[in-house]
């Protein structure tokens, strides 16, 4: 007799594997669940990366409380919670210490009321960040501020306070000084509301403060008139590279040693008549390009004959390549001053 079989009777169901997304999804809703509740991811609040940069936070969120402040929303309920979220979003990670932790632990690892509070619209508008969108000024925080000044360049810094009148009426000067001194040393601004702790140890006790860092050498406070003629008198006190004065006795023994080692010449001839840098210039010049060329000048009243060799009969001045010949045909004549930046970047391609 044959088996039956009972076609109403259910198989086993075999038992089926949590796919590996969904497990992962349900593994990480808890901590999705956290950090919606906790008010979103602070990086993504302020709308930058992870790898942001302490003025790239802070220029970001300049731009979201010009927009999201409650001065600006008067009509919106939520202004103030919202704003709130992004500000303490921004307290905690222009903060070295603060960001060190919420990036290891998140929201758990502070403290509570962080960023609970808020300054009026016009402090972010007209106060906030004084020198963040000038490209020739360094802002520095304390997280920077010592590689800087231990780098071995020369740095001016400006220690100022965003609620300080006088830091505001010298803001445009200190623009104009940057702009000119840009290239020669490194012009920096310390914001003493955000980094009080940096601004005590370094004795900082008025606004604003200017003070020089050398390598080697104690920090100088600068104490004259504000202006942007003797900001730059004072820096010139220590830009200490050499200027050339160059004649018959001497021009070719240098230009050799020069050409021997592969650096060129900056020559500028001096004369009644045509374009002579002036001695700052020369002395600005020598600094920004230090270890890339020489920098001299020449009397051409008293070494016409010398002059006319280098087929110069009025005041000019030329870059001479290493190796080149010397006259006018083997260098970069520069026509005028504002030339120098594309003397230099010419330069770079030997």
């Amino acid at each position: 007799m044959g088996h039956r079989f009972d076609l109403g009777a259910r198989r086993p169901r075999a038992v089926q594997a949590t796919p590996p997304l969904l497990l992962l999804l349900l593994l990480l809703l808890p901590l999705l669940v956290m950090v919606l509740a906790e008010g979103g991811d602070y990086y993504e609040l302020l709308g930058v990366n992870r790898e942001a940069t302490t003025r790239e936070i802070r220029q970001a969120f300049k731009k979201l409380a010009l927009t999201m402040h409650p001065d600006k929303n008067p009509g919106d309920a939520s202004a103030h919670d919202r704003f709130l979220k992004v500000n303490r979003a921004y307290e905690v990670l222009k903060d070295e210490d603060l960001r060190k932790k919420y990036d290891k632990y998140g929201e758990k690892g502070l403290d509570e009321q962080q960023g609970g509070r808020y300054e009026s619209w016009n402090f972010y508008r007209y106060d906030f960040g004084i020198y963040d969108d000038d490209l020739e000024i360094i802002t520095l925080d304390s997280g920077d501020f010592e590689a800087a000044v231990n780098s071995g360049e020369i740095w001016f810094i400006n220690f100022y306070s965003p609620r300080c009148s006088h830091c505001h009426q010298l803001a445009p000067t200190w623009r104009d000084f940057a702009k000119e001194m840009d290239g020669v040393i490194r012009i920096g601004a310390v914001n003493c509301g955000d980094n009080n702790h940096l601004c005590r140890r370094r004795g900082i006790n008025s606004y604003p403060s200017l003070y020089l860092f050398k390598a080697a050498q104690k920090p100088e406070k600068f104490h004259g008139d504000r202006s942007k003629d003797e900001l730059v008198r004072f820096t010139m006190k220590f830009i200490t590279t050499a200027v050339t004065r160059l004649w018959q006795g001497n021009v070719f023994a240098e230009v050799e040693t020069a050409f021997s080692s592969g650096i060129g010449w900056i020559i500028t001839f001096c004369s009644d008549t045509g374009d002579c840098l002036e001695p700052r210039t020369r002395q600005k010049l020598a600094g920004m390009l230090d270890g890339l060329v020489k920098v001299g000048w020449m009397d051409c009243v008293t070494e016409e004959q010398l002059c006319l060799s280098f087929q110069v009969n009025g005041g000019a001045t030329a870059l001479f390549p290493p190796e080149s010949s010397l006259d006018l045909q083997g260098s970069v004549l520069v026509t005028s001053v504002h030339c120098l930046c594309v003397m230099i970047t010419q330069y770079s391609v030997y």
